[in-house]
């Protein structure tokens, strides 16, 4: 099991897969800052968009980063979770090439006479 983790990159953390929510328009969810926030989006046949609204914002000065992940399952060899729930390792692996982003900052709600 310690050969194992050795051969990991760094930043790999063990993990447990959780239930998996499958939304479709008009459903909406919110993930919170220290419990199911590693989320995977799939786009459909006709693709997807998705919007993510983060407060505060993702800033590396402050350690609120963007980490993208890919997912390996433990070896056969590794004890069964006392939860049940299924381990894996979540491992860095950087942001997909087919990955767009576009940000924005609020600037806050302005009356119909400003515009």
């Amino acid at each position: 099991m310690e050969s194992f983790r050795r051969k990991l990159p760094k930043g790999t953390k063990h993990a447990f897969k959780n239930h998996v929510d499958h939304l479709q328009a008009p459903d909406v969810t919110v993930l919170y800052p220290y419990e199911g926030n590693l989320h995977e989006f799939v786009a459909g046949p006709d693709g997807a968009a998705v919007l993510d609204v983060l407060l505060p914002p993702y800033d590396g000065s402050h350690r609120r980063e963007c980490t993208f992940y890919s997912i390996e399952d433990v070896p056969p060899s590794w004890p069964v979770a006392p939860s049940g729930k299924e381990a894996c390792f979540v491992i860095p692996s950087g942001q997909p090439e087919n990955f767009h982003c576009i940000s924005g900052r609020y600037g806050g709600i302005r009356d119909v006479d400003e515009s």
